[in-house]
């Protein structure tokens, strides 16, 4: 395409680049998510697991008569079970109580988990 005057012929190559750019960065920032929840996902899986393990401890009383006594208190011990330092960074100072459902703490435990 002949351009006697210069104009546009570098303008609409410099914007096909930018597009093209940006694409690849939204891409690129696709694929990281996908990646990521592939992970969360394969983390939940070893979360349930680990936790049916810590809930079989828990009935068979390796962690003491307290953990038994309510569900509440068994879903504490198990959560210190996971993992003591992130129960003692999320749940401690503030532990769950009968029928409280949290659902920011408990994505808080598992990406403390996860780091």
């Amino acid at each position: 395409m002949f351009d006697p005057l210069g104009i546009g012929v570098g303008v609409g190559k410099g914007l096909e680049l930018t597009r093209l750019k940006s694409r690849e960065r939204e891409c690129e920032s696709e694929l990281e998510k996908e990646v990521e929840m592939e992970s969360w996902s394969a983390l939940d899986s070893e979360i349930k697991k680990k936790k049916s393990e810590c809930y079989a401890d828990i009935d068979s009383g390796l962690w003491g008569g307290h953990c038994k006594s309510s569900s509440i208190a068994k879903e504490n011990c198990a959560l210190k079970c996971l993992s003591p330092a992130c129960y003692e960074l999320i749940y401690e100072s503030d532990p769950l109580e009968e029928g409280e459902k949290d659902y920011i703490r408990s994505q808080e435990f598992k990406y403390c988990m996860y780091k």
